[in-house]
């Protein structure tokens, strides 16, 4: 996953005025702009990601300071490039699962510090999505 891909898909929110909230609780996309679409199913077609979870990392992304938002990028772009592009889909999944995972994600940068700031069943949750999936 590039950085340009990932910038598609924070556009992709920024010029629908649907936020990624919207889009995952009722799963409408048919409001999105045609070529921003055109662009994520190419992204979705390319990595193996689902539309949903690219929306997902959206989220996540748009919710992290700069750099650990391009850190993020590139650890997911790595996996991608490295032939794990089905698991981090079906990671991505699961975290879209989890309650509180995709918070987790943004707050925390190790699962240490995720039980440490009282992440409790999300953080095990989580840990348990990254070892299941071997991310």
């Amino acid at each position: 996953m590039t950085f340009e891909q990932v910038n598609t898909v924070n556009k992709f929110s920024a010029e629908t005025g649907i936020t990624v909230e919207e889009i995952l609780a009722d799963g409408d996309i048919a409001g999105i702009d045609p070529d921003i679409m055109k662009q994520i199913e190419a992204m979705s077609a390319e990595t193996g990601i689902s539309i949903d979870n690219l929306v997902a990392v959206n989220s996540v992304i748009e919710a992290m300071p700069e750099g650990q938002a391009n850190q993020f990028i590139e650890d997911l772009g790595d996996l991608v490039d490295s032939g794990m592009a089905e698991q981090v889909d079906a990671f991505l999944d699961d975290l879209r699962d989890i309650e509180g995972a995709m918070d987790a994600i943004t707050e925390f940068d190790s699962y240490e510090s995720c039980v440490a700031g009282g992440g409790g069943a999300t953080c095990d949750a989580i840990e348990e999505a990254m070892n299941e999936n071997d991310v």
